[in-house]
């Protein structure tokens, strides 16, 4: 994940759990990965900030044409880069998205630059155990972090629903396994 400008660290993390959790399915792990934009930027083109994907380039500006195949090749490999989008739709911006862009390599962004990124701690790697599933989604829920707040539209909705319907289902579930175990006759 990336870390989106104007948020606070918890709220990056918390929103990272949303998405490595949304469609986890039950007692199965989930990984996070963290990653310093502006380091990974630092590191690959020798530029602070996150780089802005527009049209116009300038003397000062990245060029970032050459990552577009509709464009000539650079003459030197590209590296990954962290980019900001020219655009957005109302899910992005709930979302509040930043992307990699993807230079020559075919390494994950892990392998690349012979793993300094994870020695550097620039990309960081966060596995969430199997057996946290239900506490997670509690947590999610308690922290107002629900399906509509990133899918601001019907979808978002629908997937608000569904989970409702699951929670319930476990909360019955525990219920009924409580109430209708067997007493202990004494």
């Amino acid at each position: 994940m990336g870390y989106p400008l104007g948020c606070s660290t918890g709220q990056k993390a918390s929103d990272a759990l949303f998405f490595a959790h949304h469609n986890r399915v039950k007692g199965t792990q989930a990984t996070v990965w963290a990653l310093d934009p502006e380091r990974l930027n630092e590191k690959a083109i020798k530029q602070n900030g996150i780089v802005s994907i527009d049209e116009i380039t300038t003397a000062d500006s990245i060029n970032t044409h050459y990552w577009h195949p509709r464009y000539a090749q650079a003459s030197t490999d590209l590296p990954t880069m962290a980019v900001s989008p020219m655009f957005a739709n109302t899910r992005m911006l709930a979302q509040r998205s930043r992307f990699t862009l993807s230079g020559d390599s075919f390494s994950s962004l892990d392998q690349q630059y012979d793993g300094a990124l994870v020695r550097d701690r620039i990309l960081i790697r966060i596995d969430i155990p199997a057996d946290l599933h239900d506490e997670l989604d509690d947590y999610l829920r308690v922290s107002g972090l629900r399906p509509f707040t990133f899918f601001p539209d019907l979808e978002g909705l629908r997937l608000e629903h569904e989970a409702r319907v699951r929670r319930s289902f476990r909360e019955l579930d525990q219920f009924a396994s409580h109430a209708l175990k067997p007493k202990d006759p004494k």
